[in-house]
């Protein structure tokens, strides 16, 4: 890629330019084999360079995406499969499980969260970076999803939007530590579905989903009825409630100020 790079700025002052490997092929770092099979699909092995560090903002994911060379089967989200030692011998699901876990707490603790104060004894807000979160605890005054919409509208807000793993995994720890003793079900956030659609309220694709059990493009079980978002208070996860459940919620506001 720095070649390339290279090559093109090159061009932009010189009109003969000539690129020389030095190696007998192309690529660089870059060094990918096929190395049999992943649920029918050719398997990938990376001899150079192992990923792409990041996807939002990020140029080289934003090309790869581009140009259909992304597979499901090849994106991970988590240590989801069979490490090996150095050596060869395989590691422990459990151990890897482990590791991961860590892993992703020491990460969320290096993020810089500054707590902000509340006049509000139900409310408890958090920033991230240029993202503001009030997560607001249930009350008689919000009875649907709607209502936590219209509440965070009022605010300058609107119901939480979670754009990747990453948010998943501050938000997760954000309320653990923030909410230890809330007793209602869950909070709404920002997803809704509509025929056979999973969105968010403002109307965009929901392109990450943290629903259990399911990947991208889970849906409900009745296609044709309304179905709405909310972050469970045990475990944390993903859930979808109609608008006739009778679920006690609160719900997460967020506004992006940079």
């Amino acid at each position: 890629m720095a070649w390339l790079s290279a090559a093109e700025h090159l061009k932009s002052g010189l009109t003969d330019v000539q690129i020389l490997e030095a190696s007998n092929r192309i690529g660089g770092r870059i060094n990918t084999h096929t190395f049999g099979e992943y649920h029918g699909n050719p398997a990938l092995i990376e001899l150079g360079a192992n990923w792409i560090h990041g996807t939002n903002g990020n140029a080289v994911f934003s090309l790869a995406k581009e140009n259909n060379l992304l597979n499901p089967y090849v994106l991970l989200e988590k240590m989801k499969e069979q490490v090996y030692s150095e050596d060869g011998g395989k590691i422990s699901r459990a151990l890897t499980e482990k590791v991961w876990k860590v892993f992703k707490e020491i990460e969320m603790g290096l993020k810089d969260i500054v707590p902000e104060d509340t006049t509000d004894a139900g409310t408890v807000s958090g920033r991230r970076y240029c993202q503001k979160y009030d997560v607001r605890r249930q009350n008689s005054r919000i009875s649907s999803w709607k209502d936590a919409k219209r509440a965070c509208e009022r605010m300058g807000m609107a119901l939480l939007k979670v754009d990747n793993f990453e948010e998943d995994m501050f938000l997760q720890k954000f309320l653990n530590r923030e909410n230890p003793g809330y007793n209602a079900d869950g909070w709404f956030i920002g997803g809704v579905y509509r025929k056979g659609e999973w969105k968010w309220s403002d109307g965009s694709r929901m392109n990450y989903q943290a629903f259990p059990g399911q990947g991208l493009g889970y849906v409900a079980g009745a296609q044709d009825v309304t179905n709405y978002a909310f972050i469970m208070k045990k475990g944390y996860q993903w859930g979808y409630v109609s608008p006739f459940g009778s679920q006690r919620m609160g719900y997460i506001c967020e506004s992006t100020r940079c």
